[in-house]
């Protein structure tokens, strides 16, 4: 079959309930979306004919992706769909839907979340629910043979006007097994990081899951899936030689989680001698002096940590129990095996106060971290915070906004009662007090590798003065 993956261009669509800063998000980079990829490259496998249209890397309006469409005709058009944008992607698809008559399969995240509340557009005909690489492929075989999808696990569907839920599908086990990211797609010149040094860059993700239970994360699981250090190799490997890759960032949730898997990847890359420039996701305690000095002999030159506070009550709050000590234990080893440490920040979390913000803003300041971040907590669908706030405010906020966009409206925050407006002047207060210190600026400007890196610099730090 002929197949659409389609990728449009939203930018800053609205600040509602989301946890940047409008300077922040204007200057984030641009991504490919590897979910889609990875959709791609089982559909590619499978011997379907494919197009793979990103809006945001190549900068094609919609017109543009619209004229690329109809010429290439296909059967079906892909769309991932986000809880944030899902009103904004329906529109779109619309568009599409009244340019080309194909059919319309969504996933994401959003769809597992609110299968049936998804199929209610009808523009929309299916949605994956759960992991894709499996159900496309049976759900296109169907399709072919004009058969019923209703033996098709993990899906949603309309048939007789009626939106049908099948049973679940269980998660793959072998992610070795799924073939990697359909790269040849995609513009790969054209992706970058806010903070990225070197061109081609992409995504990689080495396991799925998380068994941590921190109440904001919508990436804890219960459970935690690995692909083998060989697997992970393979596609580093190819990712250099075919694709021209210099810079991969690792986008598991918890990479450092299990010390001896880090390990045997680290020496992986080492006996390919796979000389390429990697990031990851850390938790501060579960990091050490062994593991991180085989990363850094491994090409790891950064390293994300969530740190959220540094305040420990609200830590605690928010089910994340690390200590200060923890934190600056783990940051200065990072420093002293000359990685860069990126820290992670939010504001508004349960039981937040000024003097918590205040404590949080020193934290960091003290910490020799290379890059903050400062977000506001966003109570996202699908966390064990969202599910206190929705028995407090009892009602379905999320469900409710998938179905009528008339019920948009910031969501009031567990244990904190500072508004949206109140928490965008601490962030920003933050971000002025932890970036523009003299001392920083210097050391900043210091490691600049690159004109484009000095550019983006320089057009954030005007986008937060001005904003």
């Amino acid at each position: 079959m002929r197949i659409a993956l389609i990728y449009p261009a939203f930018g800053v669509v609205s600040v509602v309930n989301q946890p940047n800063i409008k300077a922040v998000a204007d200057n984030y980079g641009i991504y490919p979306n590897i979910s889609l990829a990875y959709v791609a490259g089982a559909l590619q496998k499978a011997g379907h004919e494919l197009i793979f249209l990103d809006g945001m890397a190549s900068g094609y309006s919609l017109n543009d992706m619209a004229e690329r469409v109809i010429k290439f005709r296909p059967d079906i058009m892909m769309f991932t769909v986000t809880t944030y944008l899902f009103h904004e992607t329906a529109r779109v698809i619309g568009y599409f839907r009244e340019k080309w008559p194909a059919k319309v399969i969504v996933g994401g995240q959003h769809v597992t979340l609110f299968p049936k509340e998804t199929l209610l557009k009808k523009v929309i005909d299916i949605g994956i629910v759960g992991e894709a690489e499996k159900s496309i492929i049976e759900v296109l075989g169907k399709i072919e043979k004009k058969k019923s999808l209703k033996t098709v696990k993990g899906i949603c569907y309309r048939e007789n006007k009626k939106i049908v839920l099948t049973e679940p599908r269980e998660k793959i086990k072998d992610l070795d097994s799924i073939p990697f990211p359909a790269r040849n797609l995609l513009p790969m010149s054209k992706y970058y990081s806010f903070i990225s040094k070197y061109r081609n860059y992409t995504i990689l993700m080495s396991s799925r899951g998380c068994t941590f239970q921190c109440t904001f994360c919508e990436q804890r699981s219960g459970d935690i899936r690995y692909r083998s250090a060989k697997n992970v190799a393979d596609e580093m490997e190819e990712c250099y030689y075919r694709y021209k890759v210099r810079e991969i960032d690792v986008f598991d949730p918890l990479f450092t989680i299990n010390k001896k898997r880090v390990i045997e990847i680290c020496m992986e890359i080492q006996k390919r001698k796979i000389r390429i420039a990697w990031s990851c996701r850390s938790r501060v305690d579960t990091i050490d002096e062994e593991m991180l000095i085989e990363m850094k002999k491994a090409g790891c030159y950064r390293i994300y940590f969530g740190i959220e506070s540094g305040d420990e009550q609200i830590l605690r709050n928010i089910k994340k129990f690390t200590k200060k000590q923890q934190i600056r234990k783990a940051i200065y080893l990072t420093k002293k095996h000359r990685i860069l440490a990126f820290g992670y920040f939010m504001f508004g979390n349960p039981g937040e106060t000024r003097q918590s913000i205040r404590n949080t803003i020193n934290l960091a300041k003290s910490l020799p971290l290379d890059y903050a971040q400062f977000n506001r907590l966003s109570t996202l669908p699908g966390t064990t915070m969202y599910e206190e706030l929705k028995s407090e405010m009892g009602y379905d906020y999320w469900r409710e906004y998938v179905k009528d966009r008339g019920v948009e409206h910031p969501l009031p925050r567990l244990r904190c009662g500072m508004s949206d407006k109140e928490l965008n002047r601490w962030i920003k207060k933050a971000y002025m007090e932890f970036y523009f210190r003299p001392s920083f600026v210097l050391r900043t400007l210091s490691r600049v590798q690159s004109l484009p890196e000095l550019e983006r610099y320089v057009k954030a730090g005007i986008s937060m003065i001005k904003n």
